[in-house]
């Protein structure tokens, strides 16, 4: 066995911990000790009043922590999903059959698990009792480290032979293992043998087991740092960090007392210095990425993160993103704003629509950045006569004057799920890009469709000029039109046609959609929609006959799913949106605890 393989099989201790532990719970384990604390109070101390001696993982990592995610509560997560429509699901009796077939293909496959760990699957599932997280961050030696941490409750045992099967291993392909005090805890160390890891920015692994929870660290240093926190009384840990503070505020559930059911953040551009730092011995050029992230712009990108939040209120989830940027920004950054508006589908989308998203992009700041990031390097002015120069040549089209001064910034992309399958994933995929002025629209196309490079025809319908493309994939029809105030492209010929009869029912007016549009502010940057059965559909009737990706599930009768119906009253539509303010941009998705109206 070799060492590269007993290394990963340590790493899959830590993963299982992190990633699995919610899947398939027994009902012990919902009874864990852990129960959801505050992340975000003034002091680490705090942290502990909650539940006994709780705290939450920010406040046990450094405040220069680049990477973290954590399940707070996984017990009270495996209680919510089971409490959900999804889990509701799963407890189905018209489901069992096959879900049996499942869980057969699973005690199979756990059999190799067994024999390289010593230790069911159901076993390793048992073990996070609390929370559960993973962080990455720089030592005070200045080398970047990953730590994960669960609380493992009464299941010591279970960890203790994990831990022996890998030091067992470990030894055999030449690992030193020792032992060293920190803090009246006993943290082992593995420095592993020089010569496999020459390569590789980790060198040193280091474990320990304290207060029922362990401790995975890539390094002594790390697991040092864990440590110097352990007692809630350092005041110099992540969760006092200010982006990640503004981040976990915009994402958090209305009870600030009570955590979302996972959480992350990432600091982009800090995580790229640090990794950069780390592998400039073997990479030096690494170091030139950091120096072009001020140029770019990117260094007003102080983080992204998130949440998931499942029971709250009218809401069966609720998922939100945040991405925190400092003002004014520049290059790179300014192609990406989209200002809000009030805004809804066009009349022309469809009650029949399963899928749907408006956006408003700003392409006149977009232009303007690249025209910025492009004179930064050739010389102020550069961009502007590029561009003229090139509206000299056949076509004669300037991309400001002609393409972007024309567009208003509302995209549009729309499908009602029609014709997928296997063979054509895209069905009636159509994509419509607002105008300004559709005769201008119009000569535009015209000038670019006779350079030739898209072979078509042209044909009228109802007064509408309709280009329609060659393809060698069956079942599409890609076609191309100037009309709803918009350039429309989509794969499907019959969409356009639609758009030209108006005789749809409008999306905006169905009952779904305007329940969940009650939820949206009234100004937002853009706005999703997604129909709960459309599309899936058609998949699941070729699951259940035994097509497609079935035919080669060995083991899974398919066969014995329950109609479509049974399956549709679990179903959803969830819907979205984004807004801004003045320190950055929050994405929300959500799906409601009610049914969609008949």
């Amino acid at each position: 066995m070799g060492f590269m393989r007993q290394l990963f099989w340590m790493s899959a201790l830590s993963l299982m911990l992190a990633a699995t532990g919610f899947w398939s719970v027994p009902e012990a384990m919902a009874q864990g000790t852990a129960t959801k604390g505050t992340a975000t109070k003034g002091a680490a101390a705090a942290a502990a009043e909650e539940e006994d001696d709780y705290l939450a993982a920010e406040f046990l990592v450094p405040p220069q922590t680049s990477f973290f995610v954590a399940f707070p509560d996984v017990p009270g997560l495996v209680e919510g999903v089971k409490a959900s429509t999804f889990g509701k699901l799963l407890a189905d009796p018209d489901f069992q059959p096959f879900l049996n077939d499942v869980k057969a293909k699973i005690e199979e496959g756990s059999s190799k698990l067994k024999e390289e760990l010593g230790l069911t699957l159901e076993e390793l599932l048992s073990v996070p009792q609390g929370q559960v997280a993973i962080a990455v961050f720089p030592t005070e030696s200045g080398e970047i480290s990953g730590i994960l941490m669960a609380d493992y409750g009464d299941s010591e045992e279970t960890i203790k032979t994990l831990i022996g099967k890998m030091e067992a291993a470990l030894k055999e392909e030449g690992a030193e293992i020792s032992a060293e005090k920190m803090d009246d805890v006993s943290v082992t160390i593995v420095t592993l043998p020089e010569e496999k890891v020459a390569d590789s920015p980790v060198k040193q692994l280091a474990y320990f087991l304290s207060e029922g929870t362990f401790v995975f660290a890539t390094s002594k240093d790390a697991a040092a740092a864990i440590l110097d926190r352990w007692d809630g009384e350092n005041e110099d840990v992540f969760a006092k960090n200010e982006a990640f503070t503004l981040v976990m505020d915009k994402v958090g559930r209305k009870d600030d007392s009570i955590e979302p059911d996972f959480k992350w953040f990432v600091n982009p551009v800090l995580l790229t210095e640090q990794i950069a730092t780390a592998v400039q011995e073997q990479q030096p050029q690494a170091q030139s990425v950091i120096g072009m992230l001020p140029v770019l712009g990117l260094d007003k990108l102080k983080g992204v993160g998130g949440s998931m939040i499942i029971d709250e209120d009218d809401f069966d989830s609720i998922v939100k993103t945040y991405v925190h940027v400092e003002q004014p920004t520049s290059g790179v950054i300014n192609f990406f704003k989209f200002p809000a508006i009030a805004m809804t589908p066009p009349k022309w989308v469809g009650a029949n629509a399963a899928m749907y998203t408006g956006l408003n992009w700003d392409f006149q700041a977009a232009y303007a950045a690249g025209e910025a990031l492009y004179d930064s390097f050739a010389g102020g002015g550069a961009c502007a006569r590029f561009m003229d120069s090139v509206a000299q040549q056949p076509p004669n089209i300037h991309l400001k004057k002609d393409v972007i001064d024309l567009l208003s910034g509302k995209l549009h992309f729309t499908s009602t799920g029609t014709g997928i399958s296997e063979e054509n994933p895209v069905g009636d995929l159509t994509l419509a890009i607002e105008v300004k002025d559709t005769s201008a629209a119009s000569k535009l196309i015209a000038k670019l469709l006779d350079l030739g490079l898209a072979p078509h025809e042209t044909r009228d319908f109802e007064g509408q000029k309709i280009y329609e493309f060659e393809t060698p994939q069956e079942g599409i029809t890609p076609a191309l039109a100037v009309t709803a105030n918009a350039i429309v492209i989509t794969a499907d010929v019959k969409v356009i046609e639609g758009i030209v009869r108006g005789t749809r029912t409008p999306l905006s007016t169905s009952p779904t959609y305007s329940k969940l549009s009650k939820f949206f502010p009234a100004k937002v940057s853009a706005i999703t929609f997604q129909k709960g059965d459309a599309q899936l559909k058609t998949i699941y009737e070729q699951l259940r006959a035994g097509e497609g990706i079935a035919a080669e599930a060995e083991g899974l009768d398919f066969k014995k799913l329950p109609p479509f119906e049974k399956l549709a009253k679990y179903l959803r539509s969830s819907a979205g949106y984004s807004t801004n303010d003045d320190s950055g941009s929050l994405s929300v998705q959500f799906t409601l605890k009610e049914a969609d109206p008949k």
